[in-house]
């Protein structure tokens, strides 16, 4: 059986493949908040079951990753609405 945590990262990844296909902004940012919020969940419960300054920094990335394709696909959303 394959940890909910794994499979989030993966559906986020995922999204992130089909938005480059499709390019909709709304599930980039729906992706972006999966990886953010997966993010948030192992840098205070770790991933599978480890702990270490690895966990954290991937943790720190998957938030980082998120954060910067959450405001850029927001920025692109109201660029596209002016229009």
């Amino acid at each position: 059986m394959i940890p909910f945590v794994i499979l989030f990262i993966l559906i986020a990844f995922i999204f992130f493949i089909v938005t480059l296909v499709i390019s909709d902004n709304y599930l980039l940012y729906f992706s972006s908040i999966i990886l953010t919020l997966v993010g948030i969940y192992t840098m205070t419960n770790g991933l599978l079951n480890l702990n270490d300054w690895f966990t954290q920094s991937l943790s720190v990335v998957f938030i980082g990753i998120g954060m910067y394709v959450m405001v850029t696909s927001s920025l692109n959303l109201l660029n596209l609405d002016e229009d």
